[in-house]
């Protein structure tokens, strides 16, 4: 039986995307900007310090909500720019962007560069919305993706299902920090495991310490815990929403078709 994830791999590696791919290279459209990203995320670091500084700075409603919007903005394309990073596709000098990811991952968002590298670069890329493989396309119990995972289950499930919508726009919120603690369970399952530990687990567990220090252990010298605490809930829940706006359109719309791990010959590129 041939997967899916093996048919789109072979496909990838034929002759018609490979010509494609070619003829694009040759006419520098894979040339990476490296200049151009970089500026984008000093430009986007500069605008989540003028944010911060305003927010801390002005006792306004009106001061500290455009201060939120820009930090919220800003914090997106942050991640946004490191996850061109993620996929090499900053510079071609591969340390360069592993730094880059680093930095806008673990240290930046508090989420483990390893476990993005795995969950999003490794399995997502080659497998979207391979049910069983592609995790971003999993939502149960909680969320149903496709009128499949309706099959079989029980009426009370089914009406709720129907109505999950009603639920989304309050779960939204939590989804930067379930992603942080999936990478978490990540980086700890891969430490204390020594056939899996490599040097880039270590580099993103200080890294993620070093978040909480930059954004938690701080600004507790200045502030008081609540108010700390009350602001980083704040901005990962804002990030959420950001996020969610950004990327469901193109991940989730109602076109999004999803393919069972067991189909075979399944041509995943043209589908």
């Amino acid at each position: 039986m041939t997967s899916p994830v093996t048919v789109t791999t072979r496909m990838k590696r034929s002759g018609g995307l490979a010509a494609l791919e070619g003829e694009l290279r040759a006419r520098g459209y894979l040339k990476r900007a490296t200049r151009r990203v970089l500026g984008e995320l000093a430009l986007l670091v500069f605008l989540v310090v003028v944010s911060l500084v305003a927010f801390l700075a002005w006792d306004s409603l009106s001061v500290r909500a455009a201060a939120l919007l820009v930090l919220t903005l800003s914090t997106l394309g942050v991640s946004t720019n490191t996850h061109t990073s993620s996929h090499h596709g900053t510079s071609d000098r591969r340390r360069l962007n592993e730094i880059l990811t680093y930095f806008g991952y673990p240290f930046f968002v508090g989420l483990s560069a390893t476990y993005w590298w795995r969950k999003h670069v490794v399995v997502h890329h080659p497998a979207p919305n391979v049910i069983g493989v592609d995790d971003d396309a999993d939502l149960r119990p909680f969320f149903a993706l496709n009128t499949g995972e309706l099959d079989g289950i029980s009426t009370p499930k089914r009406f709720y299902y129907r109505l999950q919508w009603l639920v989304i726009p309050f779960a939204i919120p939590l989804n930067s920090f379930n992603m942080q603690a999936a990478g978490w369970r990540h980086l700890i399952g891969a430490m204390r495991d020594s056939a899996r530990r490599r040097p880039a687990h270590w580099i993103d567990l200080g890294l993620l310490l070093l978040h909480w220090v930059a954004w938690i252990a701080l600004p507790m010298l200045f502030f008081s815990p609540a108010q700390v605490l009350l602001f980083y809930l704040m901005r990962g829940g804002l990030f959420s929403y950001a996020l969610f706006a950004a990327f469901a359109p193109a991940h989730l719309p109602a076109e999004a078709l999803f393919v069972d791990r067991e189909s075979q010959e399944v041509d995943l590129v043209l589908l």
